[in-house]
C-alpha cells in the first residue's frame, strides 16, 4: 500500500484541476449550467467528485471540448426560383392573394401592382396560345 509520504502534494493537484467557478469560466459557460449539467447530464461535462468537492480536470474539459467542434459547411448559393407554367394549358389564371415569387416578380418587371403584372402575364399567355 502507498504511503502519504509519496503522494502528490496538493499544488500539483491543483494544477490539474479546476473549481466549477474556474471550469465554467474556461469553457465559457455560467456557474449555474455546470451545476445543472452536474446534476441532469445534458451536456455530459465530465467531473470528479473528491470527497464534497466537485472538480474538473482540464485534460477532460479540453476532451470534452473537442467533441463539441463543428466544422461549417459553405453557404450554398441562392436558389432563384421561376414563377412555374400552369400544370395544364387550359388552367384559368391564380386569383386571389399574390404569393411572394410573383410580388418579386411584378416589382422587377416594374408594374405597380400584382394585378396588373398577372393581367399582363394572361395577355402573354393569349397570344402565345394563338400564334401556337
Amino acid at each position: 500500500m502507498p504511503s502519504c509520504a509519496k503522494a502528490a502534494p496538493v499544488d500539483f493537484v491543483d494544477s490539474l484541476v479546476l473549481s466549477t467557478q474556474a471550469a465554467a469560466k474556461c469553457i465559457g459557460v455560467s456557474y449555474t449550467l455546470l451545476t445543472h449539467d452536474r446534476a441532469k447530464g445534458k451536456l455530459g461535462v465530465p467531473f470528479c467528485r473528491i470527497g464534497d468537492r466537485i472538480v474538473y480536470r482540464k485534460s477532460d474539459l479540453l476532451a470534452w471540448l473537442e467533441t463539441r467542434v463543428t466544422v461549417p459547411t459553405p453557404r450554398a448559393k441562392p436558389v432563384v426560383r421561376i414563377a412555374r407554367e400552369p400544370a395544364r394549358p387550359n388552367d384559368p389564371p391564380r386569383s386571389g392573394r399574390p404569393t411572394r415569387a410573383e410580388q418579386a416578380a411584378a416589382a422587377s418587371a416594374g408594374f405597380a401592382t400584382v394585378a396588373a403584372y398577372r393581367q399582363h402575364q394572361r395577355q402573354l399567355t393569349a397570344v402565345q396560345g394563338g400564334a401556337a
